[in-house]
């Protein structure tokens, strides 16, 4: 109910914008909103926010050409992991090329972790 609440509050405010895009302008008051509703529902859960772009202009491709390194458009395998060289050297971000792609470049998300509580750096 809480939720529905707020986030209905949060589209009506922001229907102008893309939904999508929208997610990106949450300000930290709302982790504020979140820990005061877990104090009603008296639960104590260790709270992690992650922010999932697709809209960029970084892309992947495999170091070799055997079927084991690449699928069948020459994209990366699903499932493939950046998180040195080419992520951020001290934010907490990481790339992830979640399915194979039928036809042309795959483009992977790129993953950034804006508040960890529960340490998985």
């Amino acid at each position: 109910m809480f939720l529905k609440a707020n986030l209905s509050k949060f589209l009506n405010l922001n229907s102008s914008r893309s939904k999508a895009r929208s997610c990106y302008f949450w300000e930290s008051r709302n982790l504020t909103t979140y820990s005061d509703a877990c104090v009603e529902l008296k639960i104590n859960p260790k709270i992690t926010i992650i922010v999932v772009a697709k809209r960029h202009h970084v892309r992947f491709f495999p170091s070799g050409s055997g079927p084991g390194e690449q699928d069948k458009s020459g994209n990366c395998l699903a499932g493939t992991v950046v998180d040195q060289v080419v992520a951020h050297p001290t934010e907490f971000d990481w790339y992830l090329q979640s399915h194979g792609g039928l036809l042309g470049t795959s483009r992977p998300a790129h993953y950034n972790v804006l508040y960890d509580e529960n340490d998985f750096r």
